[in-house]
């Protein structure tokens, strides 16, 4: 069994407190280097891309660099997904990290930033992923498009953008899941807002079809193993590293279920019965 992609949580801490996040309830905690190597050993016969993000911003961990060293030294491709404010600052250690493949920034992180200036943010986030293009792609985020449509804020954000990279960007033209391309390595992705799966949420009618345990999954900072990058607060454990190899935990019962209901078109587990961003995937064939 492999998996596309596997998210390992390193921390679960942030530096904002978006109202769109569905906020940390697990107790904050940071994964060290050597726990991420032992965790980063086990996955390495299971995939060759690391997401080193679920909750929290990756950017704030102290040790940044030897994690982006020993997923170089494993050969994994990183994917960071970070709210950019800290890009500029950390960027000495982004530019020369070998294992980095791709940068998401939530650009729709803006609105939620006291504080700080909307256009110096943006111009830093920028000028950073601008610095970086010679071996990452830079994906920036606007995720917070609502019934098809950008409130004011987002649209005057979009203006500077098009005026920076002389782009035709029309905000009132945007459809679903639209890309641009600013320059070569640099894309400018919206897409609507979506809600975080909880066990509170109403139950979505079948059929069912996710990546989660398909394609990917995720480990939490306490080691935890899930099968989706949206359980945040870890409610679909399926082992523990702390207590089990990966290995065993990839041929756990839970785990064959999850996937025998997805071939069935049904959601297994409580959070995916109850999960929204499924329906994105569309219905079984």
């Amino acid at each position: 069994m492999r998996f596309k992609r596997i998210y390992v949580e390193i921390m679960n801490s942030c530096n904002l407190h978006c109202s769109f996040c569905i906020k940390n309830k697990r107790p904050p905690q940071c994964m060290s280097a050597e726990q991420f190597k032992t965790t980063a050993i086990q996955l390495r016969p299971y995939s060759d891309y690391l997401y080193l993000h679920v909750l929290g911003e990756p950017l704030m961990h102290p040790e940044l660099e030897k994690i982006l060293n020993i997923c170089a030294e494993l050969r994994f491709q990183v994917n960071l997904t970070t709210n950019g404010t800290l890009l500029k600052e950390r960027l000495p250690i982004l530019k020369k990290a070998a294992a980095l493949r791709q940068i998401n920034v939530s650009l729709h992180s803006f609105s939620q930033q006291d504080g700080i200036d909307n256009n110096t943010y943006l111009k830093d986030c920028l000028e950073a992923g601008e610095q970086l293009l010679d071996h990452v792609y830079m994906s920036y985020r606007l995720w917070n498009k609502q019934g098809g449509s950008l409130d004011e804020a987002t649209m005057a954000l979009v203006s500077s953008i098009n005026d920076r990279y002389h782009a035709e960007i029309a905000p009132q033209g945007i459809r679903g899941s639209d890309k641009y391309t600013l320059k070569q390595n640099m894309f400018l992705n919206f897409e609507e807002m979506f809600i975080w799966p909880s066990l509170d949420n109403p139950i979505q009618a079948d059929p069912a079809r996710c990546l989660g345990w398909k394609s990917m999954c995720a480990i939490l900072v306490n080691g935890d193993v899930v099968p989706c990058c949206l359980d945040g607060n870890g409610a679909c454990v399926l082992g523990n590293l702390k207590d089990q190899p990966f290995s065993e935990i990839i041929e756990g019962e839970m785990g064959k279920k999850i996937l025998e209901g997805w071939k069935q078109g049904k959601a297994v587990m409580p959070l995916c019965q109850r999960c929204s961003y499924r329906l994105r995937f569309g219905a079984n064939k």
